[in-house]
């Protein structure tokens, strides 16, 4: 019986990777605004309004910038199916992976959210920039906005 059990278990990756394959889905990122080539950007994927509230991210995402075009960037990252998501970018412009802020806490850095036009000085709620995935692919656009 050893031999079928040493299957199963070489086989489980491959098996699970093909089910999270089948209810996943290709979400194409498109950021907006960006100043300079310079840097990286970071994406904040989060599940719940207590998640985004408590800085603990479902997924965390680095793109370099070096694409950028006329301050736009396209970017990709598979999602899974079903589920809803909110996606907080911000331009790391020195490439040390935090959002760097000034003294009273404002971001010196650009940030941006998920199909969502931020209002000076009001950081949103979840509900504001969340979005469900739904289809093969789907397209998401991210305006950044610099303080």
């Amino acid at each position: 019986m050893k031999p079928k059990n040493s299957l199963l278990v070489a086989l489980f990756p491959l098996l699970t990777g093909c089910l999270f394959h089948l209810n996943a889905q290709n979400t194409k990122i498109h950021v907006q605004g960006l100043s300079s080539p310079k840097g990286q950007i970071i994406l904040k994927i989060f599940q719940n309004q207590e998640d985004y509230l408590k800085e603990k991210p479902f997924k965390t995402l680095k793109f370099p910038k070096a694409q950028v075009l006329n301050g736009s960037l396209s970017l990709e990252c598979t999602l899974p199916k079903g589920k809803l998501f909110g996606i907080v970018m911000f331009d790391d412009a020195n490439a040390n992976d935090k959002l760097d802020r000034n003294l009273i806490g404002i971001p010196k850095e650009g940030i941006g959210f998920s199909n969502h036009k931020m209002s000076k000085m009001k950081k949103p709620e979840f509900d504001d920039f969340k979005f469900e995935t739904v289809g093969e692919v789907q397209s998401i656009s991210i305006k950044v906005q610099y303080m």
